[in-house]
């Protein structure tokens, strides 16, 4: 199961940056919550994964939308 963890993480991760860098704000920013819900899942998975990067690219996206506070809770 933790592969399978893992492989969701990167894939919700990778979505992520795809939908940026196309300026489909919305849709990164859900696909780097459900990277990070999955981390959530399975805390041995997350350490071995991008999850600590989809927390900085979706704090990144709250930052520039002006939510501080959600920002500054996925950078703790």
């Amino acid at each position: 199961q933790m592969k399978s963890v893992v492989l969701a993480i990167e894939s919700f991760r990778m979505c992520g940056q795809i939908a940026t860098s196309r300026g489909h704000l919305e849709q990164a920013a859900t696909a780097f919550r459900k990277a990070l819900e999955a981390a959530e899942q399975n805390t041995d998975a997350a350490r071995s994964s991008s999850a600590p990067e989809a927390a900085r690219q979706l704090a990144a996206l709250c930052r520039k939308h002006g939510m501080q506070a959600q920002a500054d809770s996925l950078e703790q």
